[in-house]
């Protein structure tokens, strides 16, 4: 294994979908199927350490790598071997089981909540103050003596309201909140672009979306008309295996839509390290990993917003919180001085960036957001989660514990918190744990026990 052989190309034909893929000689079986949207298992990220990635070799010869020795002589014998240490000699025919799959990530999860009211803080805490609104304006017509531009008019008319509402720090139309000192305002391109027949289509009447951008507000998009629709924000939890999208109504604060599914990331390996390892190795491997998360977030943006029968437009910011290896490769930036010592992060702070730049499917020109992380294994969410518990408010001594596929704990009060960092869920694969797997179809998912006869009922995940 690991020579490289001259260029050859050998169709692969996979069961029992009986699609078939051209590939040169050099190519995986593993990446063979991944190229016509079979997904394998591949804890290891492709290394050929983790077994997980079992097929069967049904017809044709191949050339195999040494690790494929881990296998059971029994099962090599009946054709199996390790997908990511497989590559083609000839035109194959190969069985993936249904053992060696991932499930279609194309599943949005079950989402229960348990609220902890004495635990978490909320608006009574953090002002409503929301990062994008919404405002309706009717502007004067322009004359021959009254000749000012359009945009001069537009920035008048919001002059005019945010004067009016820092007065009284009251909040205005659709959820904007303008109280202390003037920040100035801006306009994106495309939103300029929309200005002049927006105005004339609605009498002059229009719609504005503006974001927050700290030290500034930006027009991003102008419509004709007075527009009842609210500004929705997106907020995303970016996790190793779970992405969870939260769609909020801007002027009101309420969470409208929460949904979860599967990180596609996990078919490049299940954590972290496995996935720092191959975004270097792999020709283009840091664009694979970060268009498997963009998949998956904009997959569930898709069901929020048919869900709520609105338009991607609608939604004019977003805010990001994940752990620092998963903010990297979300936002394509190079991870792997994160694993070698002495262990540093491109960044723990991030700009924000339109989403255009990264991707996410919301209104193109709407903001990024992403949460600052603390190390290269304390990320945004841990701040997130401090924050929301209310732990750096209070004076008694709390701890706040995140168990997932990476494990943090944040300990401390008004005064200080400290925090560390380990490896969980994954951590457990294959030491000591002989009947575990993930919480996907056929996982049990309950066990009840009939208090009268006894009698045990075992649920599973896709029963």
């Amino acid at each position: 294994g690991g020579l490289r052989v001259p260029e050859q190309r050998y169709r692969i034909r996979f069961l029992p979908e009986g699609v078939s893929v051209e590939v040169d000689a050099n190519t995986s079986l593993l990446n063979a199927a991944r190229n016509v949207g079979i997904d394998i298992m591949s804890v290891c990220g492709g290394e050929g350490t983790c077994g997980k990635c079992l097929v069967r070799v049904l017809a044709g010869r191949v050339r195999q790598s040494d690790r494929v020795a881990i296998l059971n002589p029994a099962l090599r014998a009946e054709g199996y071997t390790l997908a990511c240490q497989t590559f083609p000699l000839e035109n194959l025919t190969v069985e993936v089981p249904v053992e060696s799959r991932l499930d279609s990530t194309d599943v949005v999860i079950r989402h229960t909540e348990v609220e902890v009211p004495e635990y978490e803080v909320g608006l009574e805490t953090y002002q409503h103050s929301p990062l994008a609104c919404r405002m309706q304006l009717t502007l004067r017509p322009p004359t021959l003596t009254e000749n000012a531009s359009d945009l001069t008019r537009l920035l008048a008319g919001l002059r005019r309201v945010t004067n009016d509402a820092r007065t009284s720090h009251v909040t205005n139309t659709k959820g904007c909140i303008f109280g202390g000192t003037e920040r100035p305002i801006g306009i994106a391109l495309s939103a300029l672009r929309e200005l002049p027949n927006a105005l004339r289509d609605g009498d002059w009447k229009v719609t504005v979306t503006l974001v927050n951008c700290c030290d500034r507000w930006e027009v991003t998009r102008v419509t004709s008309g007075h527009d009842a629709q609210p500004a929705y924000g997106a907020a995303i939890d970016v996790g190793t295996t779970t992405i969870t999208v939260y769609l909020v109504n801007m002027h009101t604060g309420e969470t409208v839509q929460r949904l979860a599914t599967y990180n596609e990331q996990f078919v490049y390996g299940e954590d972290v390290i496995t996935r720092i390892v191959y975004a270097t190795r792999n020709e283009d491997g840091l664009e694979h990993l970060r268009r498997a998360a963009l998949r998956t977030i904009n997959q569930l943006l898709d069901h929020a917003i048919n869900a709520m029968k609105i338009s991607r437009d609608d939604i004019a910011c977003a805010v990001v919180a994940g752990n620092t290896v998963m903010t990297h490769l979300l936002l394509g930036i190079e991870p792997k001085y994160i694993r070698l010592e002495p262990y540093i992060p491109a960044a723990v702070t991030y700009p924000p960036i339109k989403a255009r730049e990264v991707g996410i499917g919301i209104h193109q020109e709407g903001h990024v957001f992403t949460f600052p992380c603390v190390a290269s294994y304390v990320g945004g969410d841990i701040v997130a989660g401090a924050l929301v518990s209310g732990m750096g408010l209070r004076s008694e001594v709390g701890l706040f514990v995140d168990i997932g596929t990476n494990g943090e704990m944040v300990l401390g009060n008004k005064d200080y918190l400290v925090t560390c960092a380990c490896s969980a869920g994954p951590a457990f694969e294959g030491s000591g744990i002989t009947c575990g797997m993930r919480s996907v179809r056929g996982a049990i998912e309950s066990v009840e026990v009939n208090s009268s006869d006894l009698q045990i009922l075992v649920k599973t995940i896709g029963n």
